[in-house]
């Protein structure tokens, strides 16, 4: 009876035209059993949007100003910065988030989507097999004739293909596996010719990547083929940069393909959704920003032996110590605050756009702090939980919406 009771709680706040944007943070609290989200400004900052137990949460997502959790009996909520529930334990095992829609399915059942009225755009009458939304539109597989839909934003049925397999979706391309080819269609589902059906494939808004097993590599833009290349050993691509690794290094190419510099190989080197961090055997690392128009913004940090990379943020760690670093354009690379991992040496760090946090495994607790403004020392606190055992924070996660489904 309890469990009946006590299995969703949703507190939905009004929704405010004064509604500021803000970051998202969700908490789990052993000793209650309780998950909460929560803003970390803005109208809805310290109210409870989500909550939930702790041990029925089974997936969680918090982007810049949304969110949705899924717990386990497969009933997905969606919600916003503001404390606005657009959809409340809808059904599904599985879930897509994109910034105006979300999708909540069970392959091998029904779908429906959802736009941010919470209003049911658009559901399936047949079972399927894989659902994919982005910004603009959204697409799906059916499981029995393998068929592939794609709508616009107003639910219409704007292309269509048979004896689909596998898709990958952005706001510009499709890309289509069947069991005998492989094909790629850009701007107004212009198609390419068709490419070998191993090959590995990425899709962002900008360009559509496939490498073979042999190494070779195309490139497309929305209109046509901009790239060919041969021996890469990796290719990596977000929103803000493509990225051909070979033996010799990597070359970074701006989001209409056109190269921007080339790096000779460090140590390691880490690919976040916007930097890039070229670590040698010092521990000295060098942070890289594709984005910045002609050349690359470059800074650099004197030592980390762990490196966790935002979209906004970084954070060197080193033994018990941190060092949290701007990766704002304006900021690049400047250092903001640092010190101990509080009481406990092991505190797993955690970034997000525009806060950062620790759980402390040992001491069991959470911490978020707003770091300090531009020419202060203080920063804010915005969590302290004790008991708290996991941390979630808001994410830059557009390559999600891009994968294959």
């Amino acid at each position: 009876m309890m469990k009946q009771l006590f299995s969703v709680m949703l507190i939905v706040l009004g929704t405010s035209a004064f509604a500021q944007k803000a970051d998202l943070y969700g908490v789990g609290n052993d000793s209650s059993n309780l998950y909460v989200v929560r803003a970390t400004d803005g109208v809805s900052q310290g109210m409870k949007i989500v909550l939930l137990p702790s041990s029925e949460l089974k997936s969680v997502l918090l982007l810049k100003d949304q969110g949705a959790v899924k717990d386990t009996f497969n009933r997905v909520t969606w919600f916003d910065s503001a404390g606005k529930v657009m959809a409340n334990q809808v059904p599904g095992a599985e879930f897509k988030l994109s910034q105006n829609f979300l999708a909540a399915y069970t392959p091998g059942a029904f779908a429906k989507v959802y736009d941010r009225t919470g209003k049911v755009l658009f559901e399936t009458n047949r079972s399927v097999s894989g659902v994919g939304v982005v910004s603009t539109r959204f697409g799906w597989i059916d499981q029995w004739n393998r068929s592939f839909e794609l709508y616009n934003a107003q639910g219409k049925l704007i292309f269509n293909k048979s004896f689909v397999k596998n898709a990958w979706l952005s706001d510009t391309f499709v890309v289509l596996k069947s069991e005998s080819n492989l094909s790629i269609y850009g701007r107004n589902q212009k198609q390419f010719p068709t490419e070998n059906l191993s090959s590995e494939v990425q899709v962002s808004n900008a360009l559509a990547v496939v490498k073979d097993k042999s190494g070779s590599v195309k490139v497309y833009g929305p209109d046509r083929l901009i790239l060919n290349r041969s021996n890469i050993k990796k290719v990596v691509l977000t929103s803000s940069y493509l990225a051909l690794v070979d033996a010799q290094g990597f070359d970074i190419y701006r989001n209409d393909g056109t190269l921007e510099a080339h790096f000779q190989n460090g140590t390691s080197v880490q690919f976040g959704e916007r930097v890039i961090a070229l670590k040698v055997s010092t521990g000295v690392v060098t942070l890289i920003d594709p984005a910045r128009v002609f050349q690359p913004q470059l800074a650099a940090i004197n030592r980390a032996d762990k490196l966790i990379l935002g979209a906004k943020l970084a954070m060197a760690v080193n033994g018990a110590f941190y060092e949290l670093y701007s990766l704002d354009p304006d900021h690049f690379g400047m250092r903001l605050t640092g010190g101990p991992r509080t009481i406990d040496a092991d505190a797993q760090a955690v970034v997000g756009l525009k806060v950062y946090g620790f759980v402390n495994p040992n001491a069991k607790s959470a911490e978020v702090y707003a770091p300090p403004v531009m020419g202060t020392q203080d920063q804010r606190s915005v969590l302290s939980e004790k008991f708290g055992t996991r941390l979630d924070l808001s994410v830059d996660a557009a390559s999600l919406n891009w994968t294959m489904f």
